[in-house]
């Protein structure tokens, strides 16, 4: 049996889906982001569940993550973001969609599709308005034009850009200037090219923040996990995972003796302490020692002492009744991934991709 758990509830993940989509146009299409094992989570099993609740389109960062899910059986389209060179062969094999973000990957690609034997590929162009990543900037639109023109093997079929604080109301003025820019852009590709082109830009605090701006399609990644970055809409969306890791051992120990490596905690008295299960090799960053966090045994919270060590850390258990092989939560919905990676300074996203393959995913399905 595991000494830690991800236990993922695919009924909270639908009821998530039904709310996003209940924000949108009953034409807007959805895509949902399953990169980085769909932050840490399960990417073939999340994809399979989106794909069943009705998810347009799947997108991921990297071509071998698409691939994963095509062997899967993942049928619906899966946008691959950050494609290199050398996937173009598996692009097109696998029938999957690439973001083109700048002139030398465009020339590329083209220039390989027209003198091969391949099939088109569909692309989606990535237009940089001020996120400053990846992207393609206004100057150099002329350029992509002139490549786009007479040639069949490169298909565009939609216009993209990233926001770059969507998340952030007070940065609101800058995402309309985002906006703005995207659709400056794509007015002028339209005309030259003489066609109109579908158009994807919010992700999911977009959808909430800048929701006039959805135009034909949203992406959403965060959000399907309960977390959308904006505290009045956090209340309508659900939690969908909970980590919780088992308690090894419990023990005494006397005021004045050290916990963990380096001298990391001085108990000041006599103190009950518990081993839990996991350790910085299973995502729990060293940080959340030195009582910067804490976990619950029910509703007990019970801060982390000394440093976190590779297989597990020390908890306080003081004037408690946990024992050996009892659960203690990690996060949950109540305790959830924000409020931990808050105290350490950081992102719920950092947070739920570090769980490592070491911690065994327990699946709610929707048909239990």
């Amino acid at each position: 049996m595991s000494q830690a758990k991800l236990q993922i509830d695919f009924k909270v993940l639908a009821h998530n889906f039904s709310y996003l989509k209940s924000q949108l146009r009953s034409s807007t299409k959805f895509m949902a982001i399953v990169k980085a094992n769909a932050y840490g989570s399960d990417a073939v099993m999340w994809s399979q569940t989106l794909e069943a609740l009705g998810a347009d389109y799947l997108a991921v960062a990297y071509c071998q993550e698409a691939i994963a899910l095509r062997d899967a059986g993942i049928n619906i389209p899966i946008l691959v973001f950050h494609p290199q060179k050398e996937d173009l062969e598996n692009l097109v094999n696998y029938d999957l969609e690439a973001a083109i973000y700048s002139l030398e990957q465009l020339k590329s690609y083209r220039d390989y599709l027209i003198k091969s034997d391949k099939a088109h590929l569909s692309i989606h162009l990535n237009i940089n308005t001020g996120l400053n990543r990846l992207g393609i900037k206004k100057e150099d639109i002329s350029k992509v034009i002139a490549l786009l023109q007479n040639q069949n093997k490169l298909r565009l079929k939609w216009l993209m850009s990233h926001l770059a604080a969507s998340d952030d109301l007070a940065q609101l003025s800058f995402s309309e200037d985002q906006a703005a820019a995207f659709e400056e852009v794509c007015h002028s590709i339209e005309t030259e090219l003489n066609q109109a082109f579908k158009k994807h830009l919010l992700n999911s605090s977009g959808i909430f923040s800048l929701t006039h701006k959805q135009y034909d399609m949203v992406r959403s990644g965060i959000a399907l996990h309960g977390y959308s970055n904006l505290e009045h809409i956090d209340p309508h969306l659900k939690v969908v995972a909970h980590l919780k890791a088992k308690v090894t051992q419990v023990f005494n120990i006397s005021k004045g003796e050290y916990v963990g490596y380096n001298f990391g905690f001085q108990a000041g008295n006599d103190m009950t302490l518990a081993t839990v299960a996991m350790g910085h090799a299973d995502g729990i960053d060293r940080k959340f020692g030195q009582k910067q966090n804490q976990v619950f045994f029910e509703d007990t919270a019970l801060p982390i002492l000394g440093n976190i060590c590779m297989d597990m850390f020390m908890v306080d258990v003081s004037n408690t009744q946990i024992k050996a092989g009892d659960w203690v939560s990690i996060f949950d919905a109540q305790h959830n991934a924000d409020l931990s990676a808050k105290s350490i300074g950081t992102i719920s996203y950092e947070l739920l991709c570090a769980i490592s393959s070491r911690v065994e995913r327990e699946f709610i399905l929707l048909e239990n």
